[in-house]
């Protein structure tokens, strides 16, 4: 009903608007139904789509946007969508389960590809845990190929977002052996800097309705999100409360000026970004020119 409401309304049916497969995009499939474009592969994906046209619209990992934009790319941040952290899940062959982190140093990391959020949290977690050695790694296209690829001991490891993760732990496919939550939030709305007006305005009624929605799926009225999240993803009863529990939603979409210097200075650190290559000497240039950052 929230849909055909807002389609009709607004006309946004034209718009290709894509996210991940994940909880965090029931309020905004609610919002969008058919229009909402489902990309498995992840951020790195949606990206390369939008710079190639495939979406106009993309709801993507805070620090593969500020990664694309300095390096080069047609990307402005329009708002914010999700403002929690997201938990990296961190999993292993189950003959690995008693692994710690540090033994992970110098193995194979599977990312979905390279600028992806897999392939940038595998440099900040070498960063937060003083590893000397770059991690290798092994491009595996999606969750699946990563699943595939660690069963089949192509590669050691990989990061992928926890409760996504949990029910393959749930039947014995691979252990989560801990979890690198970002610095960051966790999910932003993007679109290229040469959109037209009309799209701009568009997009930015999407968010709105979509943040709006967030409140009712939070409100977990009679436990309906919780069946929801279980029959359509998979968890548990006790992870989807869980996940419901911790998960926060921008309440306005606002941007944070502190939040944008601090994905690009820990990105710096960690050798995703280099300071010498930087394209913006100003946080405020990436986000759309009438976006007024908040301190």
């Amino acid at each position: 009903w929230i849909w055909n409401r807002f389609t009709m309304s607004s006309g946004i049916g034209n718009l290709k608007v894509a996210g991940v497969p994940e909880h965090f995009n029931v309020p905004l499939k609610d919002v969008l139904g058919e229009s909402f474009v489902e990309v498995k592969g992840g951020s790195g994906a949606m990206t390369s789509g939008l710079r190639n046209g495939d979406y106009d619209v993309i709801v993507a990992l805070t620090e593969c946007i500020v990664a694309e934009i300095e390096n080069g790319g047609d990307v402005k941040i329009l708002g914010t969508y999700v403002e929690s952290p997201l938990t990296w899940g961190v999993s292993v062959r189950n003959e690995n389960r008693n692994m710690s982190f540090a033994e992970l140093e110098g193995k194979t990391f599977g990312i979905s590809r390279f600028g992806s959020g897999s392939h940038i949290m595998a440099f900040v977690m070498a960063k937060q845990y003083g590893w000397n050695t770059t991690p290798k790694f092994e491009v595996c296209k999606d969750f699946a190929g990563l699943r595939n690829a660690l069963n089949s001991k192509v590669i050691d490891v990989f990061l992928w977002e926890t409760f996504t993760t949990k029910p393959y732990q749930d039947r014995g496919e691979l252990s989560i052996i801990g979890g690198v939550p970002t610095p960051w939030p966790c999910f932003m709305f993007a679109m290229k800097s040469s959109s037209s007006i009309e799209i701009q305005k568009k997009a930015q009624s999407i968010l709105s309705a979509a943040l709006e929605s967030s409140i009712t799926y939070k409100t977990n009225d009679q436990q309906k999100s919780t069946q929801r999240i279980c029959r359509e993803f998979g968890l548990t009863e006790m992870d989807a409360n869980s996940w419901l529990d911790s998960v926060r939603y921008s309440p306005n979409g606002s941007i944070s000026k502190l939040v944008l210097e601090t994905t690009r200075d820990i990105l710096i650190e960690s050798g995703v970004l280099s300071k010498a290559n930087l394209q913006l000497s100003d946080v405020s240039l990436y986000t759309l020119p009438n976006i007024e950052l908040k301190p």
